[in-house]
């Protein structure tokens, strides 16, 4: 019979202190999207006096400003939202809602769980994160799009600070 080794996490400078932001792509094509919004709105507006003004030129300028809109709360997000552990305290940063922490002395275990769904485009994945108290309430929970909770150093850090991590997969 072979046994199961254990896993080695060895404490690194990394595990100890860390942040997780949104990848650069993210942040790029939302700061690009603001940009094409804002010039789009403005070229309109300023052509207006000199196009005639017709429901087709509302539309266009209805258009840029809504790519404007989703750009810029894209661009506030990706900026904003960060997962960090820096003193022994991981602190999500929420980025319309009230930030959490916990010490990571008070979190019993982690929970990662993965949601898999079958939807028109076929299989969709979506990540929920949980830190629990040792008296089972939850310290921080958020929803991830796999940036943060595919992210080894999350893990490695949470098992060198002695924290439980189950992976938990529900189908739907």
């Amino acid at each position: 019979m072979s046994q199961k080794k254990k896993k080695h996490y060895p404490i690194t400078e990394s595990a100890l202190s860390f942040e997780l932001k949104a990848p650069l792509w993210a942040t790029y094509t939302c700061a690009i999207a603001t940009a094409v919004g804002l010039l789009g709105t403005l070229i309109f507006l300023a052509l207006k006096s000199s196009l005639s003004i017709t429901p087709q030129t509302f539309e266009f300028i209805y258009l840029f400003l809504l790519v404007l809109v989703l750009g810029g709360v894209g661009l506030y997000a990706c900026l904003y939202e960060k997962f960090i552990l820096q003193d022994g305290v991981y602190t999500y940063y929420k980025p319309f809602l009230k930030n959490q922490s916990a010490q990571a002395t008070d979190i019993a275990y982690v929970e990662m769980i993965t949601s898999v769904s079958m939807g028109t485009r076929g299989y969709r994945e979506i990540y929920f994160v949980k830190f629990y108290g040792h008296d089972g309430k939850i310290l921080i929970k958020f929803m991830d799009d796999g940036t943060f909770f595919k992210n080894p150093i999350l893990v490695k850090s949470l098992r060198s600070q002695g924290v439980k991590v189950r992976h938990v997969k529900k189908e739907s």
